[in-house]
């Protein structure tokens, strides 16, 4: 009597049936890519900043603000946004975020 089994059902060479879809890549894994790169979400938080107005009068032949003014008024975080000027005064606006 013939065998009811199929000459390819214990044949190795022969893919599974029904076919199988390809086993999903874990994250680094894939050859192809060289390192994965995760993006973070961005989160958008609106910005409130404070500002302060300096005044200085206009001195024979020196600057109305010294360096070492502008230094430490740069380690507290105020940045110069403008300046204007009336031939006598200069008034300077900075701003930083506020705390």
């Amino acid at each position: 009597m013939p065998s009811l089994s199929s000459p390819r059902a214990h044949d190795a060479s022969y893919p599974p049936y029904p076919p199988q879809p390809p086993l999903p890549q874990h994250p680094g894994t894939d050859p192809r890519l060289r390192e994965v790169h995760v993006t973070p979400p961005v989160v958008y938080v609106q910005s409130t900043f404070e500002y302060r107005q300096l005044s200085r009068p206009f001195a024979e032949g020196g600057a109305p603000l010294a360096e070492a003014e502008l230094d430490e008024l740069g380690r507290d975080g105020w940045e110069l946004v403008g300046t204007v000027s009336d031939g006598r005064t200069a008034h300077f606006y900075f701003k930083r975020l506020a705390r």
